[in-house]
């Protein structure tokens, strides 16, 4: 089992990023940043499905897990977010359209918690999504825990925002892809897993 939250903290201590020592719902700033970032990264999802890009939807999976995991880790979360390596099923395949109903559904429970403006609520549909996320992952065929290990790898060598300019969400809390940054290659570890892509 791998806790995802140990690579968040790794992640969010390198760019200052840290989180509050108990639950709490973080400021509205934080939150909509949060938020949109989830929605983008369930929109690359959706927008992968549609040009039957397998590799795209893999790292939309993961970067909406990692912002997942990343919004718990500012609220003040401290139990674990397990992956098991052994959920992957290479030949068992529901669909991303039923993912993609789920996913949206579940954002719609994460914005209805945000509204709350209580941390435990907020905290726990966001621990929801990101669950889900990962077992709807994996039941289409995608390494998760693999895919995850490439994009954190890939992910702890780019750099925060130090100006609102700077980021394409305009937020001094990105971090951004610096100059020469390459993407992770998921595409090869979906080959090993059997794609012919």
């Amino acid at each position: 089992m791998k806790n995802l939250l140990d690579d968040i903290v790794e992640f969010h201590t390198k760019f200052g990023l840290e989180g509050p020592s108990a639950l709490t719902m973080p400021d509205t700033n934080v939150t909509t940043f949060r938020i949109n970032f989830l929605l983008e990264e369930q929109e690359e999802i959706c927008s992968a499905v549609i040009r039957e890009d397998f590799p795209t939807i893999a790292d939309g999976f993961v970067d909406l897990v990692y912002v997942g995991v990343g919004t718990l880790h500012l609220c003040g979360w401290t139990g674990s977010v397990p992956v098991f390596p052994t959920r992957y099923f290479p030949n068992y395949k529901h669909g991303f359209d039923l993912a993609n109903t789920m996913l949206g559904h579940l954002m719609g429970e994460v914005e209805s918690a945000a509204d709350t403006r209580n941390g435990q609520t907020f905290a726990l549909a966001v621990n929801q999504l990101s669950q889900c996320a990962v077992a709807l992952a994996e039941l289409n065929g995608i390494p998760f825990l693999d895919c995850w290990n490439e994009v954190h790898r890939k992910n702890m060598m780019k750099e925060r925002a130090k100006r609102a300019e700077d980021s394409t969400r305009k937020s001094t809390l990105d971090v951004i892809k610096p100059p020469g940054w390459t993407p992770p290659d998921l595409g090869a570890i979906l080959r090993l897993q059997g794609w012919a892509g």
